[in-house]
């Protein structure tokens, strides 16, 4: 019989009950951790939703910014053509060869 390189372990019935009860208490363990975080978080984010539901959302105050929904923003902004060199200053250029007989581009 020709050798594979495959070996197979055979494990006892008690070693696979003993990994099945341990993921089982891993399962639960979680489960009453995620339990008590979500009972002490609970009423801290009620509390927390009633301050903010009665005095309402503290504002932070900044210097020169208002935000209007329908404000426009303003920039200044550069056409590029497909190899990132701005068109503008590429069309001034070659005007500026035409006008000096010069070939555009070059």
């Amino acid at each position: 019989m020709p050798e594979t390189g495959i070996r197979i372990v055979r494990v006892p019935f008690w070693g696979l009950a003993l990994i099945a009860a341990l993921l089982v208490a891993m399962v639960i363990a979680a489960a009453v951790l995620a339990a008590g975080l979500f009972l002490i978080l609970f009423p801290v984010m009620l509390v927390v939703a009633a301050i903010v539901a009665l005095f309402g959302w503290p504002r932070v105050h900044t210097r020169g910014f208002h935000r209007d929904a329908g404000s426009v923003i303003e920039a200044d902004y550069v056409v590029l053509d497909e190899n990132g060199r701005d068109k503008e200053k590429l069309t001034e250029k070659n005007a500026a060869d035409r006008e000096r007989g010069a070939r555009p581009g070059g």
